[in-house]
């Protein structure tokens, strides 16, 4: 035992260690695991462009309902254009 020695080591630098919090939700917006060995690359193109195509239209929508509310609010706006 007398051989053994302890050298005070300090904490490695980078990301601070994080617990989750209880209850939060975990959020997943897109799933491209790269775990499907059945897929081809054409059909996860397809899949990444479909996704696309919806994210985009989900803006276009928040830009008119954006729009509609700026009308209503101040009809001089700029956004009301």
């Amino acid at each position: 035992m007398a051989d053994i020695h302890i050298l005070p080591v300090q904490r490695k630098r980078g990301r601070r260690r994080t617990n989750p919090v209880a209850g939060a939700a975990t959020a997943s917006i897109l799933n491209f695991d790269a775990g499907n060995r059945l897929e081809t690359p054409e059909q996860r193109l397809a899949r990444i462009d479909e996704a696309m195509n919806r994210m985009a239209r989900a803006l276009l929508t928040a830009v008119r309902v954006t729009r509609e509310v700026a009308k209503i609010a101040n009809p001089d706006s700029s956004l009301a254009e």
